[in-house]
């Protein structure tokens, strides 16, 4: 995992590590549970992705797409927020 994890900011924008379950006893710990910017901020994904058994490129581009997919819900629950009052 090291090896990709120097490469994650080429391919994410601020993206510098992965996040796995807090607690591998109970979790697989194949699981990518969320991503951390290089500020240490943490952005738990709302589904884990799985990583083994596939290809390097195909996990990768599976957390691309659940990344977005966080994001893109993130940001509509705050704009909901913004505009109650």
């Amino acid at each position: 995992m090291a090896q990709v994890e120097k490469h994650l900011n080429k391919c994410f924008d601020n993206v510098v590590k992965l996040f796995f379950s807090e607690d591998h006893k109970q979790m697989d710990d194949d699981s990518i549970y969320g991503v951390i910017s290089a500020e240490g901020e943490r952005l738990a994904l709302f589904k884990s992705q799985k990583k083994h058994n596939l290809g390097v490129e195909q996990w990768l581009g599976s957390l691309k797409k659940e990344i977005k997919k966080t994001v893109n819900y993130l940001i509509k629950t705050a704009l909901n927020e913004i505009n109650k009052d």
